[in-house]
């Protein structure tokens, strides 16, 4: 009960937790919540869940995004897409988060790009992200996802501007 407070004499329902008469209270009279997170360690898989790389270990320029974002102190989710190749929903995904069309995401100076003939065809979106999801060594690298944003690290540089964004 705050001093000259009338609650200890009101019915417990007309009480705040404050001690003050519920009629007594405004927005005013609530103060700012605090929040004190020393010493509270987030659980791995949230971080995770925010950066994702998707790598090639022989690819040199993959190998530098990684090292980048450790350097960040970011414990990124490795996918290695060659092992683990992104579905037709994440590849579109991956697409709008880039801005790009789904041409610009195929490693065109790739062998298996001439092998398949992709450079005398006209394909659309749709066809692209079919032909990536076959054939993932068509698929450019490194590709960083975080916090909703995503770059090619090519050059690395790119990773950093979603890095400070």
């Amino acid at each position: 009960m705050v001093a000259g407070g009338t609650c200890g004499q009101a019915e417990e329902s007309q009480c705040s937790p404050t001690g003050i008469e519920r009629s007594q209270l405004s927005v005013s009279d609530i103060p700012p919540a605090r929040f004190d997170f020393t010493g509270i360690a987030f659980h791995s898989s949230l971080v995770h869940r925010m950066t994702t790389i998707y790598h090639n270990p022989r690819c040199t320029k993959s190998r530098q995004a990684l090292q980048l974002l450790e350097e960040h102190g970011i414990e990124p989710e490795v996918i290695q897409y060659l092992d683990t190749p992104p579905s037709k929903k994440k590849l579109i995904e991956i697409v709008k988060l880039l801005g790009i069309p789904a041409e610009a995401l195929v490693r065109k100076k790739e062998p298996l790009f001439k092998e398949l003939n992709l450079g005398e065809q006209t394909l659309t979106d749709q066809q692209w992200i079919a032909t990536m999801v076959e054939h993932p060594k068509l698929i450019e690298r490194p590709i960083v996802i975080h916090n909703g944003q995503a770059a090619i690290g090519r050059p690395t540089e790119n990773i950093v501007e979603i890095l400070d964004a």
